[in-house]
């Protein structure tokens, strides 16, 4: 999961690169990096629910760094796509393990030398 956010960086990194007008801001640039940052180690640790709402944070905030004209809208699509990859492998991440619990002391006597071969 880790890799998944790693385009994040590689897009930010991207956008702030060229000549004319930057594809993001240096304010919109800092202001991100943090969240993709948090984003990372979120998918690292597997933090699912936690995740999630950082995704959809950042969601907002490039909307909103659109809107201001602090992102392009080839930036912002960028970030966003690779934000919907990361969102479409957070069940990947999800692992849910059941475990039963041991067999109480009743139990296990109760079973000692019942079975194939074992007569009472």
């Amino acid at each position: 999961m880790k890799r998944l956010a790693a385009p994040l960086f590689v897009v930010l990194a991207v956008a702030s690169c060229g000549s004319g007008k930057p594809a993001i801001t240096r304010d919109a640039s800092q202001a991100l990096q943090p969240k993709i940052a948090a984003i990372r180690m979120l998918a690292s640790a597997r933090e699912a629910s936690a995740l999630r709402a950082a995704l959809a944070e950042l969601r907002a905030d490039v909307d909103r760094l659109q809107r201001d004209e602090e992102l392009s809208p080839d930036a912002a699509e960028k970030i966003l796509d690779a934000v919907t990859n990361i969102e479409n492998n957070v069940p990947l991440i999800t692992t849910t393990t059941t475990t039963a619990p041991p067999p109480s002391e009743d139990e296990d006597d109760d079973d000692r030398g019942k079975g194939k071969g074992h007569d009472d």
